[in-house]
């Protein structure tokens, strides 16, 4: 017999398959894959100065994205964290550089903030600034993120987020008022060792662009964090 405990976290499970997924379409319209590495170190009791790049390739624009973030971050407490830092992306086609993208990004992450049961949540709240190369104005944008996470062993946990991309304004490059795309991700994580971790798992990204071709994309993920 399937005890009460197992049966909560069966429909626990369920709940994030269904929010990550729920916008997923019968068919995408396009495949790709996204990597990520993430180091964080601790350089004073509250300080911590953080790395990330992101890699993207697509089924349709082949090598389409490379992105990189220098952070550094503030621990209030346990639970809250204030992060700001820079952003250099460059946009391209088939490993072609098309566009070059400058952010400054202010952020405040909530870890471990409430619980249902074994359901942890958590989430941040991300404003950026925008320049593109060869391109006029300032782009702000904002990102908010909720993120479920329940423990399956003391090593690994399962979680599911869903970030809106909300534009606060126009320019020459950000053309969409309001919410201009969605991203639903499940993932599955486990701890290495005391340092490092490893995370994989499935994003659908839905833009709102009206005039994209490409509304649509199944990404699989793989990210490495390191932690020191």
């Amino acid at each position: 017999m399937v005890s009460a405990l197992n049966c909560r976290w069966l429909s626990v499970t369920g709940f994030l398959i269904a929010s990550a997924v729920s916008a997923t379409p019968a068919s995408a319209d396009d495949a790709q894959l996204w990597t990520l590495s993430r180091v964080n170190v601790k350089v004073a009791p509250r300080l911590l100065l953080g790395n990330e790049t992101i890699f993207r390739t697509s089924e349709q624009r082949g090598d389409y994205d490379l992105v990189d973030h220098v952070l550094l971050g503030y621990q209030l407490d346990r639970k809250i964290t204030v992060w700001i830092g820079y952003t250099h992306q460059t946009a391209m086609n088939h490993g072609r550089t098309s566009a070059i993208e400058q952010r400054f990004r202010q952020q405040l992450n909530f870890d471990n903030v409430a619980s249902f049961g074994p359901v942890i949540f958590g989430g941040r709240v991300r404003l950026e600034e925008r320049w593109r190369t060869g391109q006029i104005g300032t782009g702000w944008r904002l990102r908010p993120q909720i993120r479920l996470t329940m423990p399956l062993t003391d090593k690994v946990a399962l979680a599911a987020n869903h970030e809106s991309f909300i534009d606060l304004n126009r320019t020459s490059f950000q053309s969409v008022s309001g919410e201009e795309r969605m991203r639903n991700a499940i993932t599955l994580s486990a701890i290495l060792n005391k340092h490092f971790s490893a995370e994989a798992g499935y994003l659908q990204q839905h833009l709102f662009y009206p005039t994209n071709t490409v509304r649509n994309a199944n990404v699989a993920t793989f990210s490495l964090a390191a932690n020191f």
